[in-house]
């Protein structure tokens, strides 16, 4: 057959009627869209981590363990601090500036921009001013050291200025600026090392403030200047009503979002209590390296796309057909891309921990094989959480995330006292068996989502590679371990493949040897 000439649209195939070969064009491209946000964010948080693994060993030979568990003070506090200062602004931001991007309507856009920024100058004054202001009692009761208050005051600063590239990075995001976004990742990373450890060097000890607040600072900074470039729009006069209407979505969504991670955090440490309480320091040790790493390749996966994907689904979550379509197409890819981790994850749980850490770390291999399973789980779940978060359903999403985080911990308290250490990942692993049906009953219905049959096949090959996985674990021999690896790396290979049919990797590379030629 000859191809048709340049400018003239391709004759879909036989028996395939224009309607189709349009729908599955649109498909393929919204596939490629998916594929190439995730990697332009997740490059940018590989490089961002390898950046900041060098930076901490670096600052931990300079200062030592005491200033190593400074920063970890001091950072831990700027963390909660700014989770009730910006109160939800990133994601809040981020839909209602997604939503007024979508229609296309100028004045929207720029009515939107306005309300955040505003909104932002608000919370970052009464952030920092707080802190500052409460200084020497949060020294004092909360760091338990009155002699860091003058540090307490620097970090007030901190949230302010957290607060502010909150907001900034959610107008870039809501824009679906990704390569901006990505830069305002390295590039933050980048600052913080190369004016943060010179300062270190010559200041010692009494750097830590400065070098916390370095952070906030470089991702401020940066994000003015990406904000600057964003395409400029026609003055607005914005009335106070209409400001309010803005600020009163800003309120009733950001608030639960603000009580669920701050649930979520005193969660967190609660199990980590527990496990020292019952199983000593070593074994809460070990717990933390495994839940570093699970939540550090899950992060990957799903941070990379939540920069692409939430500002897309606010923008279509009126039209439910188009969201269905979305949300199906976005739990293929993650489960495409994070199905190999996970089974190389689960197969080789003992030599990761080894490599990153050390042989004496080993027996925390039982804990990061539960989480790989329960992470398999939330990646599944996961694109189905931000419906409720486009439809500002602010009230179910703290529901369902605290009601799962506390399932969590009453799991993890029961399995840890009836199977040791590996009872820290049985409970996040039980967490997530609870979170299923949750989002089937609370998120599903609002746009009628149901698993396309390529989502049901991916999880199910995932599932087989796993469960040949565990084969080995649970009865150990030659034959066991042998048709485990072969199973798993068939299910690998066929991941693989259906990737590659998802992006139509075959006509890319016809067109591209087409262009060279």
């Amino acid at each position: 057959m000859s191809s048709p000439s340049e400018g003239e649209a391709p004759m879909p195939e036989a028996g395939v009627s224009p309607a189709s070969a349009t729908a599955d064009s649109d498909d393929r491209a919204s596939y490629r869209q998916i594929f190439k946000a995730t990697s332009i964010i997740g490059g940018a948080q590989v490089v961002s981590i390898v950046i900041g693994v060098a930076r901490t060993k670096v600052f931990a030979l300079l200062l030592g363990p005491a200033g190593v568990g400074l920063l970890g003070l001091l950072n831990a506090l700027l963390s909660a601090a700014g989770m009730v200062a910006q109160m939800g602004m990133g994601a809040v931001g981020t839909r209602q500036i997604a939503e007024a991007h979508a229609s296309g309507d100028r004045a929207r856009i720029a009515l939107a921009r306005r309300a955040l920024m505003v909104a932002t100058l608000f919370l970052s004054v009464i952030g920092g001013g707080t802190v500052w202001l409460l200084r020497e009692p949060l020294a004092t009761y909360a760091l338990r050291d009155a002699g860091l208050a003058d540090a307490v005051g620097w970090i007030g600063l901190g949230v302010a200025l957290s607060v502010a590239a909150v907001a900034q990075a959610a107008l870039i995001q809501g824009m679906r600026r990704m390569w901006e976004l990505a830069m305002l990742q390295i590039g933050g990373a980048v600052l913080l090392t190369v004016v943060g450890l010179p300062l270190v060097w010559l200041l010692g000890a009494a750097a830590v403030p400065f070098y916390v607040i370095l952070m906030p600072l470089s991702a401020f900074v940066l994000g003015h200047v990406f904000v600057a470039r964003l395409e400029k729009l026609p003055p607005v006069t914005a009335t106070l009503p209409e400001l309010a209407a803005q600020w009163r979505v800003f309120i009733a969504f950001g608030l639960p979002m603000m009580g669920a991670a701050v649930v979520g955090t005193l969660t967190t440490l609660w199990i980590q209590t527990h496990i020292k309480a019952e199983l000593g320091i070593a074994a809460l040790g070990l717990f933390v390296a495994a839940n570093t790493i699970a939540m550090q390749y899950a992060g990957l996966v799903l941070t990379a796309m939540a920069g692409d994907y939430f500002p897309r689904l606010s923008g279509v979550i009126k039209d439910k057909e188009a969201a269905r379509r979305l949300v199906n197409q976005q739990t293929e890819v993650a489960l495409l891309l994070a199905g190999p981790i996970i089974l190389v994850m689960f197969a080789a749980a003992p030599l990761v921990i080894s490599l990153l850490y050390s042989d004496a770390f080993t027996p925390a291999a039982d804990v990061l094989r539960w989480q790989t399973a329960g992470t398999l789980l939330k990646i599944v779940t996961w694109p189905m959480g931000f419906i409720l978060l486009a439809e500002g359903a602010g009230r179910v999403f703290f529901v369902t995330e605290v009601s799962t985080v506390l399932v969590m911990a009453i799991a993890t308290a029961l399995a840890v006292d009836h199977y040791g250490l590996a009872g820290a990942g049985i409970g996040y692993f039980v967490s997530y068996v609870f979170y299923l049906p949750l989002m089937f009953i609370f998120a599903a219905p609002r746009i009628g989502l149901r698993w396309s049959a390529p989502v049901v096949r991916t999880l199910a090959i995932i599932t087989f590679g796993l469960a040949a996985l565990l084969w080995p674990v649970l009865a150990p021999s030659t034959l066991s371990l042998v048709l485990g690896a072969i199973v798993a790396g068939a299910a690998t290979i066929t991941l693989a493949i259906l990737a590659a049919r998802a992006l139509d990797l075959a006509r890319l590379l016809q067109r591209f040897r087409g262009a060279k030629s």
